[in-house]
């Protein structure tokens, strides 16, 4: 169910950034981003269904998901040398994609599986 979720979740962000309806929304997107978080974490908060699911995927695909960060971060820098993007955006988005990227994988290797007090508050 939850692979389901991020499938789509994935699809509508591709389909988004295709057609660049972005352009036209009525909020700008970290609004919307947030937005979209509170609803994902509220589904989750009042459906044990939906948190039953997520506890059955465990923590390692969630984290493993940022590491595809590192080459959107990589891109976003490339996008702000060719001049595509505004540099003042596609530095901090892509350095703060490829840091949270690099975490993930840190988190990955050192803290999964969780067996201690420390791997959980990290």
């Amino acid at each position: 169910m939850v692979r389901l979720v991020v499938f789509i979740w994935l699809a509508a962000a591709a389909l988004v950034g295709v057609t660049g309806a972005l352009r036209q929304a009525p909020m700008p997107p970290p609004a919307i981003a947030i937005g979209l978080t509170i609803v994902a974490l509220a589904v989750i908060r009042l459906s044990p269904a939906a948190r039953d699911a997520v506890r059955q995927l465990g923590p390692g695909p969630l984290v493993l998901f940022h590491v595809v960060r590192v080459a959107a971060g990589a891109y976003f820098l490339v996008l702000g040398a060719r001049g595509v993007l505004p540099r003042e955006f596609t530095t901090f988005a892509g350095w703060g994609d490829i840091t949270v990227g690099v975490a993930a994988i840190w988190v990955l290797l050192r803290c999964l599986p969780v067996r201690t007090p420390w791997q959980r508050w990290a």
